[in-house]
């Protein structure tokens, strides 16, 4: 997967197994494939998590189960009273360290004695350039930002001994570290 916020990840069981067909494991969502991103999936849904590897995948599943097999089961009702729960989380996230950057100044002095000293194969400095009006633009101030990060889980479940049932809502806002790189979900 890429680095993005919302990203997909790869889940390998064996490791690459194949250089022309598609490595990812199976995974069955209570009982029916599933294809889409692991994102999609709310953790706070989620009962149990089963690995099938070697032959019990694929005596199972055939040559599907091939990459391995990954079984999530979600949470079911319980017969009783209804239950309410609720989880919810803010938090902030930010870039640890950010280089050192030369400013306007500093990177105009470098590049004229470069220049100066190996004239031939120096980055050769524009004659546009003012070098008493420079720009120190800090381009790492313009790009990156401390970002907030809230997720909110909802569920209500429940049932009698004959039918039980579990209903859940969750969102999750996650702005990117880097400017225009958000993402949202919610998911009944």
């Amino acid at each position: 997967g890429t680095n993005a916020e919302g990203s997909s990840t790869k889940t390998r069981i064996r490791g690459e197994n194949s250089i022309t067909a598609d490595n990812k494991p199976l995974v069955i969502l209570d009982g029916i494939p599933f294809d889409g991103p692991w994102s999609e999936i709310n953790p706070n849904d989620i009962e149990s998590i089963e690995v099938l590897k070697d032959a019990s995948s694929t005596s199972i599943y055939g040559s599907r189960g091939a990459n391995g097999v990954i079984m999530v089961t979600t949470k079911r009702g319980q017969s009783g009273k209804p239950t309410v729960s609720y989880s919810g989380y803010v938090s902030l996230s930010q870039v640890s360290k950010e280089m050192d950057m030369l400013n306007g100044r500093e990177l105009y002095g470098l590049l004229k004695e470069a220049q100066e000293k190996y004239p031939k194969t120096a980055l050769k400095i524009p004659g546009w350039i003012d070098p008493d009006n420079l720009n120190d633009t800090n381009w790492q101030d313009e790009v990156f930002r401390t970002a907030p990060v809230t997720g909110h889980s909802l569920s209500v479940s429940g049932g009698t001994e004959t039918t039980r049932y579990s209903l859940s809502g969750n969102y999750l806002m996650h702005q990117g570290i880097v400017k225009n790189s958000d993402f949202n979900r919610a998911g009944i």
